[in-house]
Formats: structure tokens, sequence, C-alpha cells
């Protein structure tokens, strides 16, 4: 069963502060804590969950503003991953995230989970390619779906055409 120092921890881990040495979380950010333990036992009760909860939980809300912002946050306030809303958020997933980040400054060696969710769905239908152009970076040689696609050579090719930089820092060592 996970508990409020569960989640502290959990989020100074995250975001690369300590706990008990660190004026980022406040007092409010506790309060914050406490409410998000109170909707998680309504929503699913803590008696089930433990350590691969909060890790897949914190690295869908770590993504999830990643890709929002388009570009690396350096700070996260408590209430955009332990709000209400993100607790929203996660539960109407369809594809919780199982893998996970370890540091978010080596986030750039992991698949964005987010993109995943939409590879899986799409990948190797008739119409996958032209989702994933929509709703994806392309081709990546990390993600399993994109591997398996019967897509995958002409969304690499047009990754080559249209981003190369990204080409060259994904598909060539």
């Amino acid at each position: 069963m996970i508990s409020h120092h569960d989640v502290a921890n959990r989020f100074c881990i995250y975001t690369e502060c300590e706990f008990f040495k660190t004026p980022r979380i406040s007092e409010k950010d506790l309060k914050i804590i406490e409410s998000f333990m109170v909707l998680v036992e309504k929503k699913i009760g803590l008696t089930s969950l433990g350590s691969f909860f909060l890790d897949s939980y914190f690295t869908y809300q770590f993504q999830y503003w990643k890709q929002i912002k388009h570009r690396p946050v350096v700070y996260y306030p408590v209430h955009w991953i332990l709000g209400k809303k993100a607790l929203g958020r996660w539960l109407g997933l369809k594809y919780k995230p199982t893998q996970f980040l370890v540091n978010q400054k080596q986030q750039d060696q992991y698949v964005n989970l987010i993109e995943e969710s939409y590879k899986k769905e799409n990948y190797s239908i008739e119409d996958g390619f032209y989702n994933c152009l929509q709703t994806t970076t392309l081709f990546d040689p990390k993600s399993r779906y994109c591997n398996l696609c019967v897509n995958s050579a002409v969304c690499k090719k047009t990754l080559q055409n249209n981003f190369p930089s990204i080409y060259l820092k994904r598909c060539v060592c």
C-alpha cells in the first residue's frame, strides 16, 4: 500500500529534488498530496496499489506535460502532477504506461509514452500511417510498434525527407 511519504518521495525523485531538504515541497503541496491520496482511495483504493502504480502514474504525467509544453519543463508544480484533473487524465487512459523514466535528464533515451499509445492503436492498419503522421513524431527505432508496423519503411522515409535532423538522431548511429 502506498503512503503520503511514498507519493512525495516519488515526486521528488522525478523532479530531482530532495523531499526533506527543499522548499519545493511546501505545506500547500503536502495538502495537494493529501487530496490526491483521498481521491485515489475513492477511485481505485489504496490497499491494492504499490510502486508500479506510482511509476506508471508519474511517468504518464511527466510525459504529458513535456508533450503539452513541447519543450523540457524546468519546474513542475505539484498540482500539475497530483491534482484532480491530472488523476482524471490518468484514469481515462485506455492503456497505462509500462515503461518508466529513471531520471528526467535521461528521458531522451526513452520512448515517448503518449506517442506509444497512439502508435499502438494505429500500427499495421490501413490508415495507421496517416494517423501517425498527424499525431506522432513518426518512426522511432526504440518503439516496439514502429518496428512491427507494416508502414515502418514509408514512415522512416517520410521522417528522413521532412525532418532530417530527427532522422539522424534516431536512425543513424
